[in-house]
């Protein structure tokens, strides 16, 4: 009978410690999944942290080239404005030009027919 509690002492022994030891193997293999996850989820993060940068770069471009667009189109609005302006001069020195030239001719006119 002795032989027999011992034999199921021991038998419950190796049957813990086979439990103990899937048990460690199961936290082995759960610490490692976590690990790949962790290493998994920093190397996502880093994709996506160089994906912003990329955006925020060709967003920082596109508003640059429009700042330049912008800059271009008013010196350009600029510019057809002074021509205006200069063309409304020239024409109004032209305008002012010939009404004496025509005051100078009428004068010589009347001079003429008295």
């Amino acid at each position: 009978e002795r032989r027999r509690q011992e034999e199921l002492q021991r038998l419950e022994q190796a049957k813990l410690a086979a439990m103990e030891e899937e048990r460690q193997r199961a936290e082995e293999l759960r610490q490692l999944a976590e690990k790949a996850f962790q290493e998994e989820k920093a190397a996502l993060q880093v994709q996506h942290n160089e994906e912003l940068r990329q955006l925020r770069s060709q967003v920082a471009a596109v508003q640059d080239d429009q700042e330049v667009s912008r800059t271009e189109h008013e010196a350009e609005i600029q510019r057809l404005k002074e021509d205006v302006e200069t063309q409304k001069l020239l024409q109004q020195e032209q305008a002012s030009s010939s009404e004496k030239q025509s005051g100078e001719l009428n004068e010589r006119i009347q001079a003429l027919e008295e």
